[in-house]
């Protein structure tokens, strides 16, 4: 799937709103020399008629022109295109008999109506396109009354240009807005393309780190004979660190939940804690962990950062757990140790907790819950509430 395949379909959208214009014009032109050759009798000025029809010729050729070099309608020449077309409404009625009002001679009034339609296609903003129908329904109404008397069908005639504008204008809305639709939708199928190819390529890596290097460097730490080196204290939390990349992936984005939680069970993996971290239900969700704020993501990952920091210097163990997913519309994440514990009210409890952990996470709207007792291990979770554009992807876990 490439850039430019499915993409540009606004564009091409409004080049065939163009031809449509082009089209409709070609048709209001085709209709005089009809009217000058089957109505010739009827004009008191023929050769008047004759000349105002080849102005028409003339203008049109150069809108059109003007429109298709460019493949688009510009506002201004619209407007243009409008003013001269009430300027024929009014100079073609002096140029008929009484007789022929009602008649084919008299070309500007079908010809009005179908620039009406290019009004429609061109305008894009409702009231514009009302001023500019309005004018030309007002230059038929003073040349049908001024000229030529008027008649019982002024008025309906007069209707049909504010129809026909109104029927274009929405139409042409609709195909500009399935254009920019199909764009945005291309772009999207594009984007998870992409994510996908990334996605595909990282697990081939993951597969090639599996089964050549973690393999080798997981015989090595448990052939036993770096057991009493510090290497071997390195190359264990270089193992661990190793098999977390090779099942879930590090996200290279600082402000990814996921990539932050690894980053900080990575940095306490290397001082020599050894930490589980179960991450799948946010890994399998990746649409709702983006939804996840910077702010939120900073504050989960200073506190478990924290959290695993106080069970190295206080539970007396070498191992925890953290937890983290998403249950209903909140992130929870929870760290877990069988380490000494403590009663919840003694001050080992509260500075860590209070300052670096709760105060965490009540600057963003989360809470923190704690279970903890002497010789029985610590449970902290931390759950924040997770503001989503769509509802479907909380219910879709």
């Amino acid at each position: 799937m490439r850039a430019g395949e499915g993409a540009g379909n606004a564009a091409r959208a409004e080049r065939v709103l163009v031809m449509a214009f082009v089209l409709f014009r070609v048709g209001g032109l085709v209709q005089i020399p009809t009217a000058l050759i089957t109505g010739f009798v009827h004009y008191r000025l023929p050769w008047g008629a004759v000349g105002l029809g080849l102005l028409l010729v003339a203008e049109a050729a150069a809108v059109i022109a003007w429109f298709v070099r460019r493949w688009a309608m510009p506002v201004r020449a619209v407007v243009l295109d409008v003013a001269f077309c009430c300027a024929s409404v009014l100079a073609g009625a002096p140029l008929l008999a009484p007789e022929g009002s009602h008649t084919w001679a008299y070309f500007m009034y079908p010809f009005s109506l179908l620039a009406c339609v290019g009004v429609g296609v061109a305008i894009t903003r409702p009231a514009p396109m009302l001023a500019a129908t309005a004018a030309l329904a007002a230059s038929y109404l003073v040349a049908q009354f001024g000229y030529m008397g008027g008649g019982w069908n002024d008025l309906p005639n007069t209707i049909s240009y504010f129809v026909n504008s109104g029927i274009a204008w929405l139409l042409a809305g609709q195909l500009r807005r399935s254009g920019r639709s199909a764009d945005e939708g291309w772009a999207v199928a594009l984007a998870r393309a992409e994510e996908m190819a990334r996605d595909k390529e990282m697990n081939r890596y993951s597969r090639m780190l599996h089964d050549r290097v973690l393999q080798t460097m997981e015989i090595l730490v448990s052939s036993g004979e770096l057991d009493s080196t510090r290497l071997g204290e390195q190359l264990r939390a270089e193992t661990r660190w190793l098999r977390t990349v090779v099942e879930g992936g590090v996200s290279e984005q600082a402000d990814d939940i996921v990539g932050a939680l690894q980053q900080v069970v990575s940095e306490h993996t290397r001082r020599g804690l050894h930490v589980d971290l179960t991450d799948a239900r946010l890994r399998g969700r990746k649409e709702l962990c983006r939804q996840v704020p910077a702010e939120v993501v900073a504050a989960v990952a200073g506190a478990v950062r924290e959290l695993l920091t106080n069970v190295r210097k206080h539970a007396g163990v070498n191992a925890a757990v953290v937890s983290a997913g998403f249950e209903g519309g909140a992130l929870v994440v929870s760290v877990a140790d069988e380490g000494a514990g403590f009663e919840t009210g003694e001050p080992r409890g509260g500075t860590g907790l209070t300052r670096s952990v709760r105060q965490r996470l009540e600057e963003v709207g989360g809470q923190v819950m704690l279970d903890s007792a002497p010789q029985a291990g610590t449970y902290v979770e931390l759950l924040v509430p997770v503001q989503v554009s769509d509802p479907r992807l909380i219910r879709s876990g």
